[in-house]
């Protein structure tokens, strides 16, 4: 039984009401503008071919467990967004500005989200009242429904803020994946579905192609880098360096770079990348010529140089890329200089929970119960999500993905949700039985998901200005 410890919830500047409207925490504006710019709607996708699919398409196997995603797909949804950030983060957290960040992306849960996973159940004729609430009468289902409530409604904040994003980061993906499978390794079913979940873009979170990542066997260029080798991360919370494989690749194309030069330091960069300063970190855009940047002295020691100038680079469209480590950032090496530079995007609700981690200072025995319970419940989500993949199956063996190996993609989601809280793993994986992951990845590699603990997502952009185009009579259009 997990036992809430409840000494965690002393006030402090994030959790105070304030009618301020100085913002104090800007990363939750960026999130909340990164959202807004990849707005979409439930009725851009059409799914008159997958029900098609489905109905003619399909084995029983794989209806009955695509019927079987959805159904807790739209439940989980409206959870996200009604009860959890429209409620009990906003109440947690009443600052304007990540307030500002809740509304959006309660908004997106469900407006968009919810009633697009739902289309699928309507064109089948399911949406009926018995359909949504036959998880009452399940044992099975109503337990998973209870527990996330209980996350909801618990009385430690950070606890709910930490498991909550285990919910999203774990159940959700396993869901993706199990959707995703049918666009891959050969199958060719539920096209839109697939396209709902991937209607974002490309990580604009990337470095040169002639980079090189330090590597347990060597330097290798960013491009040749694969899940498989094992990558030196730098851990931003405890300024240590160790060996890991990374666990997403992403790549981007762009026309617009950032090069970053001083005495013992060089990079180039899009204007989204995450540059690691001496007090956290910042977008390449938006970094002034006078921060101080991490290097690293042949790798031994962490050393600060204040002497970089930033300088925005037009050019032809090139290839651009990156990579995630559960650390946060990676040592690198650009014109002979060695440095530490930023995962993709940072994962939100990791940050929210880190921010509100450090305000409250938590002793020793504090922090070690409220991990200890965290990693309790992330135990408890694994043995759900295990017994709703076995229901999933009942109806026999699906081609192209096993029960097993989808086991195996959650516990590692756990873990890498745990790492970006900044506590040990709970579970272990074999990284060679971790099948799913050498495609779910590479086929999200240049996508981001439209979801807050997972990411952010850009699909368009609507804050261009007209003045900024270059306007031609049709006759030099030739």
């Amino acid at each position: 039984m997990i036992v809430m410890p409840e000494t965690t919830n002393k006030k402090t500047k994030i959790t105070t009401k304030t009618e301020s409207f100085v913002v104090h925490y800007p990363d939750a504006i960026h999130y909340s503008k990164e959202q807004i710019k990849i707005f979409w709607t439930d009725d851009e996708i059409k799914v008159d071919k997958d029900v098609h699919d489905i109905l003619t398409n399909f084995s029983e196997a794989e209806k009955h467990a695509t019927i079987t995603v959805l159904k807790l797909f739209t439940l989980y949804e409206l959870k996200a967004g009604a009860d959890y950030w429209l409620g009990r983060f906003m109440r947690t957290y009443p600052r304007p500005e990540i307030m500002r960040m809740a509304a959006t992306f309660g908004m997106f849960e469900l407006a968009v989200h919810k009633p697009f996973y739902n289309k699928i159940n309507e064109a089948l004729h399911l949406n009926t009242d018995e359909f949504y609430e036959a998880y009452i009468h399940d044992p099975l289902l109503k337990s998973r429904m209870d527990f996330i409530d209980s996350c909801v409604t618990a009385k430690d904040d950070l606890f709910s803020v930490g498991v909550f994003s285990m919910v999203e980061g774990g159940i959700l993906y396993s869901a993706f994946a199990f959707l995703k499978h049918f666009q891959s390794k050969g199958k060719n079913k539920l096209l839109n579905v697939v396209r709902g979940i991937n209607f974002s873009v490309r990580d604009e979170n990337c470095l040169d192609e002639n980079t090189l990542v330090k590597c347990v066997d060597g330097w290798k260029l960013i491009k040749d880098v694969t899940l498989n080798d094992k990558v030196l991360q730098y851990y931003e919370s405890t300024g240590e360096f160790s060996y890991v494989n990374p666990y997403n690749l992403t790549s981007t194309k762009s026309n617009v770079s950032y090069h970053f030069i001083g005495d013992n330091y060089e990079q180039v960069v899009t204007p989204e990348h995450r540059m690691i300063i001496k007090n956290g970190e910042v977008l390449a855009k938006d970094a002034n010529n006078n921060l101080e940047y991490r290097y690293v002295d042949d790798v031994i020691g962490a050393a600060i140089d204040s002497s970089v100038t930033k300088t925005k680079v037009l050019h032809n469209e090139k290839e651009f890329y990156c990579l995630s480590v559960d650390g946060g950032a990676f040592v690198i090496k650009y014109n002979n200089k060695t440095s530490v530079t930023g995962n993709c995007h940072s994962v939100g609700g990791a940050w929210i929970y880190r921010q509100h981690k450090k305000e409250l200072n938590l002793s020793s025995a504090q922090l070690e119960k409220l991990e200890n319970n965290i990693i309790e419940a992330a135990h408890k989500i694994y043995e759900h999500e295990c017994r709703i993949i076995d229901m999933m199956w009942e109806k026999g063996d699906i081609p192209g993905i096993s029960k097993e190996a989808l086991k195996v993609f959650v516990a590692s989601r756990l873990n890498l949700c745990l790492q970006n809280l900044e506590i040990r793993t709970a579970f272990e994986v074999n990284e060679e039985e971790n099948t799913i992951a050498t495609w779910f990845y590479d086929s999200i590699n240049k996508y981001v998901f439209n979801d807050f603990f997972s990411g952010i997502g850009r699909e368009y952009v609507r804050d261009w200005n007209e003045e900024d185009f270059e306007w031609k009579p049709t006759t030099d259009l030739e």
